[in-house]
């Protein structure tokens, strides 16, 4: 749009904006008269404010207008000002022009940017101008323009800034188009620029690729801090913190600062604006870099508007299928309109961004340094299209003819290593074949999976919908719309492909129901109610297994019924030691169904039961010890089985097959994502699972939000967080490829592994002498182990028992824990070992003890049944007397991988901290004693918190948070099971 237009576009606008909305419509036509185009902008423009929610009440688009051009002060080659000699112009910026100069004094080239004489005559301007100078001037970092001097000569006000050879990130996509790791370098050496000057409490507000530099050596320089100001401290205290008061200078409420294309739905808006903007426009700027555009791009400003506000973005693959799911999900995050919903801080931006880079470049060097095709494969598909890679069973070779450089020696070394981990890790026995993956979601939010016998379609449950795929043709459709109060629980086709089944439950309820919808689509039909976990159906269509819980009994039933929910028979029940966990699969030739049990013999593990389907008698498939089973599918044979599960070498879920008869295990799947809620067709050549992907992080709440860890998969602190009071933080990791126990400074230097192959759960003394912690001691038994952090020896604390989740008294004496036998308890013991004494048998199931700073008292988290009906919550004991003295009904969410809930005492032992989702998002909450109330504590806006520890004293809070994407995704192997 012309100048003189867009003008006139912002004159009628900002008139109609002075007059009352009912009088706005009539206004602008009587102004636009005859004029089509010139209305057609203004109304768009108008609507785009009546939409947008909390839009600027008096935005005023006069600093849009003003970045289009103006009168300014040309300089020609050879003028002189100050000391600086004019060579020659080198562009224009929204403010004034620019020029190549040379410093008389020093005999150097610089820049010399001249206000324009618009602009310098109005003070605020000239303020903002100066105010640009002082913000640049005061940070000093390599990725930031230098400023030299600030002057005035002849009524011109200048900023001399450092001389970059190069060319604007502009300029540079106008040549090429940048690969992933170019991409990634870029915007890693931006958000390097921007950490820093929010360190210094100013944020950029106009990250564009005009002002973003690249030298010829790929060196980045962001320029042009002109719209810089003060950012008020946004990490809000918790815990009761006082806030420091922080000067802020503010934009006048309404004023647009910005270049549209790239701005935040905030700056559109006149809203307040923090780094998390800055986040936004660099979100931009790296689509942009992908797809070739920005993504919000409109036929005319008031179009680009309506789009920032109300439109998403299409998703990256839809332009280039060479990125990674990460980047993605990395630019998605970025890019959303809820500022509470993005990064919060650029650090913690900037840590993916590298760890994704330091991921790509070690997959590459590993590719450059091994012979992978020298060995039969076994393959396994990591992106988006339809390429497969391979990763041999055996160890790759390398031959090395010349004395290599250290570099290459320490990346050979790695791959060498990261080859035996893999190798070492591969099942007895492998499926033969290769395996390519497809995905069906890419948004996150599937909870189950399933595919219909014959292969053709799949099914998906996700964020409260059930989506149906046509996997022959490619299409796609909602089968039963999404509804924000309901969860699926569970879903299953008809043998015959014709119906599928979905259970269905209330958020805030434990029970669920089962419903049947035809594939054809239709209106659900209930079927059955009170189903606890799975269900599934006889090869004849006719009947339907499913499992219902008996709190009142402490019974777990495998019943059938008719597909249509008539004529209900119980088949056989379950009881701790050995009971069915809801995970079932009926037999192809219909003689025995599948049921998982959960078992707390010989310590906690799962276990697959083949019960008869007319009988009901029980058989357990010869002893394959497994650390979790998530679901289970029978193969054609009848004999084998599909299943999702992890056993004692595996760090995750994982896809296997297993032999019932032989207890013989192959794994399909061997990476570092979780798969859950398998299904597939009777020859296995075709699976559906979700496909999960939780990182962690360990951050530090205090008056500032810290991130102390990084790095992919490492699952930092989710199985365990502590502080000690020698300054030391104590956290659970998987950082070296297995589940450890390590220890840093508060600063999150210096980190160590401690302990490794513990199983999650440990306790610091508070004098930081003793850990406690979970591990192995026989074949049968988890139990506590105690090690003496001053000389390394340990010795075991529990022997024949299954215990976990310890916790120090403040004596350093006693530890209370967590025991699995015939139900969930809690004891006590000595440290300097003894016969471990039960706190509380009142509550049938207890867990994630906790003791109170005083020690007087210990909190855990229970699971009771009274009068037929279940409660969760949060009782509290007396140590003295072993009484409850208050209990209180709150569901506490599960955070970690290993499903242990988690609870916290406040200093002065008038609340507990604890852990719960809301719509996918997890919070802290506080649980007031004295009457009972919950408030929130922490107000994040996404992402999962799955453990806490409150520091001694309460000042400060550790948090392992991070984030749980779940998609569902097809496999398809080459070859028949």
């Amino acid at each position: 749009m012309a100048d003189e237009k867009w003008h006139k576009v912002r004159e009628i606008f900002d008139a109609a904006l002075h007059r009352k909305p009912e009088e706005r419509r009539e206004f602008i036509r009587e102004a636009c008269r005859d004029d089509e185009v010139l209305l057609a902008e203004v109304e768009s423009l108008l609507t785009s404010l009546d939409s947008a929610e909390n839009f600027m009440e008096t935005p005023a688009v006069a600093e849009v207008a003003d970045a289009f051009g103006g009168n300014g002060k040309k300089l020609e080659k050879g003028n002189v000002i100050g000391h600086y000699e004019i060579v020659e112009p080198i562009g224009t910026g929204g403010m004034g022009e620019v020029y190549l100069a040379k410093d008389q004094i020093l005999d150097r080239q610089v820049a010399v940017k001249i206000l324009n004489e618009e602009l310098s005559s109005d003070e605020a301007n000239l303020s903002r101008f100066i105010r640009e100078a002082q913000a640049a001037s005061a940070l000093n970092h390599p990725n930031i323009l230098v400023i030299h001097e600030i002057g005035a000569c002849e009524d011109a006000h200048f900023i001399v800034s450092e001389y970059i050879a190069g060319k604007t990130l502009r300029e540079v996509l106008k040549e090429k188009t940048l690969n992933v790791s170019e991409v990634l370098d870029v915007s890693i050496q931006i958000a390097t620029a921007l950490g820093a000057a929010h360190e210094a409490r100013l944020i950029h507000r106009d990250i564009k690729p005009e002002n973003i530099m690249i030298r010829p050596d790929g060196f980045v320089k962001v320029l042009d801090f002109g719209l810089a100001k003060l950012v008020e401290h946004k990490n809000k205290s918790i815990l009761g913190l006082n806030e420091s008061a922080l000067e802020q200078n503010h934009t006048a409420k309404g004023i647009i600062m910005g270049t549209v294309n790239y701005m935040s739905p905030e700056q559109a808006k006149g809203e307040d604006v923090d780094e998390r903007t800055d986040v936004f426009s660099l979100g931009t700027v790296i689509f942009e870099m992908i797809a070739g555009q920005t993504p919000f791009a409109g036929d005319s400003v008031s179009d680009t508007f309506a789009n920032l506000i109300n439109a998403e973005p299409q998703p990256l693959i839809h332009f280039r299928t060479d990125l990674p799911d990460d980047l993605q999900r990395i630019v998605s995050k970025m890019l959303r309109k809820n500022k509470d919903a993005r990064f919060q801080t650029m650090k913690g931006l900037l840590a993916d961004l590298k760890d994704l880079k330091e991921n790509l470049t070690f997959d590459e060097k590993l590719e450059r340094s091994g012979s992978l095709g020298a060995y039969p494969t076994q393959s396994m598909k990591t992106t988006t299209n339809d390429a497969v890679f391979h990763i041999t069973d055996r160890l790759p070779s390398f031959s090395i003819r010349k004395a290599a450089p250290v570099g290459i020696i320490i990346v050979l070394a790695a791959a060498v290593f990261f080859g035996v981990r893999l190798w070492q890790t591969r099942s007895p026995a492998s499926v033969p074949g290769q395996v390519s993956e497809k995905r069906l979601t890419v948004e996150g939010g599937a909870t189950r999976a399933v595919i219909s016998q014959d292969g053709r379609y799949a099914a998906v449950a996700q964020n409260g919908a059930v989506r149906l795929f046509d996997l022959q043709n490619g299409s796609e459709r909602i089968l039963v719309p999404a509804s924000k109060d309901i969860r699926i629980t569970t879903i299953a086709f008809r043998p015959d492909g014709a119906v599928i089944y979905f259970g269905s439950r209330q958020m805030a309820g434990t029970v669920a129901s089962l419903f049947s919808v035809p594939v054809d689509g239709g209106e659900p039909v209930k079927i059955l109610d009170d189903i606890y976990g799975a269900v599934s159906f006889s090869p004849d269509n006719k009947k339907v297994a499913f499992v219902r819980r008996y709190p009142e009994l402490n019974e777990f039933a495998l019943l059938n019924a008719d597909a249509d929910g008539s004529n209900i028979n119980k088949l056989a029940s379950s009881r701790l030691p050995n009971r069915f966990d809801g995970t079932l699969a009926w037999s192809p030739d219909g003689s025995k169904i599948a049921c998982v049990t959960v078992s707390v013999e010989g310590g906690f593990h799962y276990t697959i039961a083949k019960v008869d389907a007319s009988t009901g008698s029980v058989d357990f498939v010869p002893d394959k010890r497994w650390t979790n089973i998530n679901s289970i599918v029978w193969l054609a044979d009848s004999q084998r089985v599909l299943l999702a599960g992890q056993d004692e070498k595996s760090v995750n879920l994982q896809v296997w097959r297993f032999d019932t008869n032989t207890g013989e295990s192959s794994r399909i799947t061997n990476d570092l994502f979780l798969y859950e809620s398998i299904s597939g067709t009777p020859d296995g050549r075709s699976i559906v699972a979700v496909k999960v992907r939780q990182s962690s992080h360990v951050w530090m709440l205090g008056d500032q939000q810290i991130q102390l860890t990084g790095g992919f998969d490492n699952y930092d602190g989710v199985s365990g967080l502590s502080w000690s009071t020698d300054g030391n933080i104590f956290y659970h990791s998987r950082a070296n490829g297995r589940d450890a126990i390590w220890r840093m400074q508060i600063d999150g230097s210096q980190a160590t592994e401690i302990t490794p192959d513990t199983a999650g759960g440990f306790a610091v003394s508070p004098d930081g002498r003793l850990l406690v912690f979970q591990a192995k001691q026989s074949e049968d038994h988890l139990g506590l182990q105690l090690m003496n952090l001053l000389d390394g020896s340990q010795r075991s604390l529990t022997e024949s028992v299954t215990a976990m989740a310890p916790a120090f008294f403040p004596d350093g004496k006693r530890l209370v824990f967590g025991l699995y036998d015939k139900k969930l308890e809690i004891f006590e013991v000595s440290v300097n070992k003894g016969q471990p004494k039960v706190l509380n048998d009142e509550y049938r199931a207890a867990m994630e003890p906790i003791v109170s700073p005083s020690g007087r008292f210990i909190a855990f988290v229970f699971n009771r049944t009274q009068q037929g009906k279940t409660e969760d919550g949060i009782a509290v004991v007396a140590d003295e007397s072993k009484q409850i003295v208050s209990s209180h009904p709150v569901k506490v969410t599960t955070g970690s991988r290993y499903e242990e809930p988690a609870i916290q005492w406040s200093a002065d032992e008038s609340a507990i901290y604890f852990i719960q989702i809301d719509n996918s998002v997890s919070n802290i909450m506080k649980l007031k004693l004295s009457d009972g109330t919950v408030s929130k504590v922490t107000n994040f806006a996404d992402g999962r918190i799955f453990n806490f520890a409150v520091e001694p004293g309460g000042k400060r809070m550790l948090i392992a948070r991070g984030l749980v994407e779940r998609d569902a995704t097809l496999l398809q192997l080459d070859q028949p099971m």
